[in-house]
């Protein structure tokens, strides 16, 4: 899980019994796959604004039913070349997979903004929008 940007989350992903991580030849390339319905995982970074990553704090921290709602009505924050809060998400191609996680850039270091959000199932679905996909 090497594109994984943060060791916690790294972990914490692959710790979840329905994530199968392979590393493949020599090592150099890592194949992650959601186990109950064998989809391919893909890695998607973001980074926002300080205001637009604020609104995706607030937004990975709504319960579903409500995210949804917000999302219909207004949207997913606009994304930056370059900003101060970078996102990651974890997200199956089938999308009953997903995680995601905010983090600030502090130095030559990220440090968390929001707890990891892991869903599956048809609350993947909705958080898979977050991540434009």
């Amino acid at each position: 899980m090497a594109n994984i940007n943060h060791l916690a989350m790294a972990a914490a992903i692959a710790a979840n019994p329905n994530i199968s991580v392979k590393k493949g030849f020599l090592g150099l390339t890592t194949s992650v796959t959601y186990q109950p319905t064998n989809s391919p995982v893909s890695i998607v970074t973001t980074e926002f604004t300080q205001d637009n990553g604020s609104r995706m704090s607030q937004l990975i921290g709504m319960p579903v039913s409500r995210l949804k709602d917000e999302l219909a009505a207004k949207g997913v924050p606009q994304d930056t070349a370059v900003g101060p809060v970078l996102m990651e998400a974890l997200v199956s191609r089938d999308r009953r997979f997903a995680a995601i996680q905010l983090f600030r850039y502090a130095g030559s270091d990220r440090e968390p903004l929001t707890e990891l959000r892991i869903a599956e199932g048809d609350d993947a679905t909705v958080l898979a929008r977050l991540a434009k996909v």
